[in-house]
């Protein structure tokens, strides 16, 4: 297992602590409508499935940082990093929910 630091392209982080900033740059979607910021409001007019939806996909796009993380250090090879996006592709396609279907587009838009 290699040694020493994490290479730094993958700490781009927003002053908030955020990856939403690396996410693009990695070929990732990033954050599709809501962020963190907007969850409390959309509590309270009870907008529960967009929340859950939003948390769904902040998920996917922290396993891809993840997965680019353990490449980069050589945990993992860039095949093994291909097989899991096209697992995460697939999962996402034959769901049918909107939110996966616009986030592999904008997946797929963002490589």
């Amino acid at each position: 297992m290699p040694t020493g630091s994490p290479p730094t392209s993958i700490l781009i982080l927003s002053p908030a602590g955020q990856t939403h900033v690396a996410r693009p740059r990695l070929g990732f979607p990033g954050k599709l409508g809501m962020d963190g910021s907007k969850v409390a409001q959309a509590f309270d007019e009870g907008r529960i499935r967009e929340i859950r939806e939003y948390c769904e996909t902040d998920v996917l796009n922290t396993w891809l940082v993840t997965l680019r993380f353990l490449r980069l250090r050589g945990q993992i090879s860039a095949q093994d990093e291909a097989v899991e996006h096209e697992r995460a592709k697939a999962y996402c396609r034959d769901s049918g929910a909107v939110h996966w279907k616009e986030f592999v587009e904008a997946w797929e838009a963002a490589a």
